[in-house]
């Protein structure tokens, strides 16, 4: 039986690999594809193949650009971090469920044997991938909006240099505010679908679903 999870595994990966890879093959078949030599790239003659020549191109971006997009991920807890220093964390920055799931991961793994996952967040998403499919759907599904978004902001601040200031200064402030755009909407998927997984996992918690524990 498939269960919700399996198919929007197969969505995270539409969305923060193929969809971002083919917005930059696209953006960067315009700015340079007559300028290629035929010699180093030859182009299909079909327009079948020229399609199955670009979403192979698009997959093939989308993996580096995910690679790039992944350190964002530190400056994602680095602006946690200092907003919590300022004090402009509010209730939806889940630290105090983040906190809750930490104590409850700690007593799961106090085995010196069995040393405790580093990341909280992946630690939640494999209970809850056992457990309950239709929660996990919840969280890939955000997970899956803030990778896109995550890469989005790799192509539009690349595209900051690439296209934006070799056309006009316009275009490269349109960028900017792009890039910043991008970044942002990534920060509060990624801070939703975090907060999303700790409440249903304290949520099975408490409903007993972990029943050898005691908080």
């Amino acid at each position: 039986m498939v269960k919700p999870g399996d198919f929007y595994v197969s969505i995270v990966d539409l969305f923060a690999i193929l969809l971002p890879g083919a917005v930059a093959a696209a953006l960067l078949l315009a700015a340079v594809g007559n300028d290629i030599p035929g010699e180093i790239i030859s182009l299909p003659d079909s327009t079948f193949g020229l399609w199955v020549a670009f979403i192979i191109a698009a997959y093939l971006i989308g993996h580096v650009i995910f690679l790039l997009g992944s350190f964002l991920d530190g400056r994602f807890e680095s602006l946690r971090k200092w907003r919590l220093e300022q004090g402009a964390i509010s209730a939806v920055d889940n630290d105090q469920l983040y906190f809750a799931v930490q104590i409850l991961k700690n007593k799961i793994f106090d085995d010196e044997l069995t040393p405790a996952p580093l990341n909280n967040f992946q630690w939640v998403k494999s209970v809850l991938v056992q457990e309950k499919p239709n929660a996990i759907a919840e969280v890939n599904r955000l997970e899956a909006d803030s990778k896109f978004f995550r890469s989005l902001s790799v192509i539009s601040f690349l595209s900051i240099f690439l296209i934006g200031f070799n056309t006009n200064d316009l275009i490269g402030i349109i960028l900017i505010v792009i890039t910043i755009m991008c970044f942002l909407r990534y920060y509060e998927r990624r801070l939703k679908s975090n907060t999303l997984a700790y409440l249903h996992l304290l949520t099975f918690y408490r409903l007993n679903g972990l029943t050898n524990l005691q908080m």
